[in-house]
């Protein structure tokens, strides 16, 4: 505690620093109520859906709102966007691929978006990724690693620290984490194609591969 009083003691505070962190801090106060709004307005959105649903419309329109209600509880509770044609795949997918490989990279494929899936006779063959995607991933892979190692060694070589460079210190290896944890979507893609390659559908996929060819 008090090495922690000395940092703040010593510590000179730069006025637009100052400024950041007081609405960095605000904003992490008030997380909760922006998220409470935004699931508010999900939920009321939600809840016109189900409320059409039961009102005199056709077959047809019935059918299209049941699946923007199923698109929505899924977006309410995952927290991803997808569209009813790619829900599809991803229910197929988890049938074919879970529990050998975990939900939670279902959910980051999913995040890929539609074109992710290839669907052929209404079988899936392999989850690949665009080229964007796949050079974002690496990208995001390589920096986060780099960051990180930058972060430690500044952590591990600093004879003594003050307020600024131990929160310098701490933001990049926290950055370089969230980098890193970007960049899973390789394995997720990697797993994926690996447990379809075991049910028979694709051939065995390199690491960070999108399997176009």
């Amino acid at each position: 505690m008090s090495s922690i009083l000395g940092l703040i003691e010593n510590a000179k505070f730069d006025p637009i620093l100052t400024f950041t962190l007081i609405i960095t801090v605000t904003i992490l106060f008030n997380l909760n109520k922006i998220s409470e709004f935004l699931d508010s307005h999900r939920n009321k959105r939600s809840l016109k859906l189900k409320n059409a649903i039961s009102d005199d419309i056709s077959d047809e329109l019935r059918e299209h709102l049941k699946q923007e209600v199923d698109v929505e509880h899924f977006r309410l509770i995952y927290g991803v966007e997808v569209s009813p044609k790619m829900l599809e795949h991803i229910f197929e997918l988890k049938r074919m691929i879970y529990p050998r490989v975990g939900f939670r990279h279902i959910l980051r494929i999913a995040k890929l978006g539609q074109n992710s899936i290839e669907v052929k006779e209404k079988k899936i063959l392999k989850v690949k990724m665009s080229i964007l995607d796949r050079i974002s991933a690496i990208y995001n892979l390589l920096a986060g690693a780099s960051v990180l190692v930058v972060g430690v060694w500044l952590f591990l070589v600093a004879d003594q620290y003050t307020l600024l460079s131990l929160a310098l210190t701490l933001i990049l290896i926290g950055f370089g984490i969230v980098l890193l944890i970007q960049s899973s979507i390789l394995l997720s893609v990697y797993y994926a194609n690996s447990a379809l390659k075991k049910h028979g559908n694709v051939n065995s996929p390199k690491l960070g591969e999108d399997c176009n060819s």
